[in-house]
């Protein structure tokens, strides 16, 4: 018995020879990428271009006396409703120097972030936008930096900052 072959017709033939160069050329672009994130990007994602290596360490706030560490702003902006007839908004961005390398204490921090919202958000709630007005920015931070220190059981906190703190009726 003897069998016949049907060949392709020619059309059918360019078309897959082009779709099989167009997979070969994605599989390259994609190893090409690949190897090119791990040589000039390193493994961090750090841009090593430029000659120099890009630092993680956090940006320390200005007069801060702990130089080993950086600002925990992980607590993130906050909005808070004062009490009293007139409420009104405290919008207000905490952060606080703390020793870096300690990774215990970094780690009971970020713990805590929800902890802190909550404890600031009580505080402003506690007093009308009168009272708020006539407390000084120290005694706030001072009220916060101690109720703050009294949930933390690895370290304390020395200074409270706050990048943004406004009232808004």
């Amino acid at each position: 018995m003897i069998r016949v072959v049907e060949h392709p017709s020619r059309g059918l033939l360019v078309l897959y020879r082009v779709l099989v160069g167009v997979v070969f050329l994605l599989i390259f672009l994609l190893l090409g990428g690949t190897l090119y994130a791990l040589v000039f990007r390193g493994p961090a994602g750090l841009d090593r271009r430029g000659g120099g290596q890009a630092s993680q360490r956090p940006v320390e706030p200005a007069g801060t006396e702990d130089h080993t560490g950086g600002a925990f702003t992980g607590i993130g902006r906050i909005r808070a409703v004062t009490a009293g007839p007139r409420a009104a908004t405290v919008i207000l961005s905490v952060a606080f120097p703390y020793p870096s390398g300690d990774q215990a204490f970094s780690e009971e921090l970020a713990a805590k972030i929800g902890q802190f919202r909550g404890i600031t958000a009580e505080y402003f709630a506690a007093f009308s936008v009168e009272e708020l007005r006539a407390k000084e920015d120290g005694a706030v931070k001072e009220d916060l930096r101690q109720r703050y220190n009294s949930i933390l059981r690895l370290g304390s906190i020395s200074r409270l900052y706050f990048n943004d703190y406004m009232i808004l009726e």
